[in-house]
């Protein structure tokens, strides 16, 4: 049986407080010039980001859209900690975007409105994810 939602008031009024506590220290933050520290410091600004868009569609009313928010939130969350726990994570994170561009690319490639792009462009494209899987594997 689900909890009845009878003080959403007053949890909005504490998401507003959490995300006022965490903004200031957020954005005034100095990042390290290292791959690792910037992709973490882009993970927690995503978090932040996507908490207030949680609480904005809460507020207005579209609450029912808000878990995909909160599911890309886990997941930013969790991508943090293992680049916390091993700085070399960043190196998976990067594969997976590289794999992900290459299957973007590939379905693209088969719909009908790019069947009339050249073999030479699909050849530039393909060539170009061939070029970021080889420097990553």
């Amino acid at each position: 049986m689900k909890a009845p939602m009878r003080d959403v008031g007053r949890m909005l009024a504490a998401a507003h407080e959490v995300k006022r506590l965490f903004d200031g220290p957020l954005l005034s933050c100095k990042v390290q010039d290292s791959g690792e520290a910037r992709v973490s410091a882009t993970l927690c600004l995503t978090i932040s980001e996507q908490f207030a868009a949680t609480v904005c569609l809460i507020e207005a009313g579209f609450s029912s859209h808000a878990p995909i928010l909160v599911r890309s939130m886990l997941e930013g969350l969790a991508d943090l900690l293992n680049l916390v726990k091993d700085a070399r994570y960043v190196t998976q994170m990067r594969f997976e975007n590289a794999r992900n561009d290459v299957n973007l690319f590939t379905a693209v490639a088969t719909l009908p409105r790019f069947t009339d792009v050249s073999a030479a462009q699909m050849g530039e494209v393909t060539g170009a994810a061939d070029q970021i899987w080889s420097k990553l594997l």
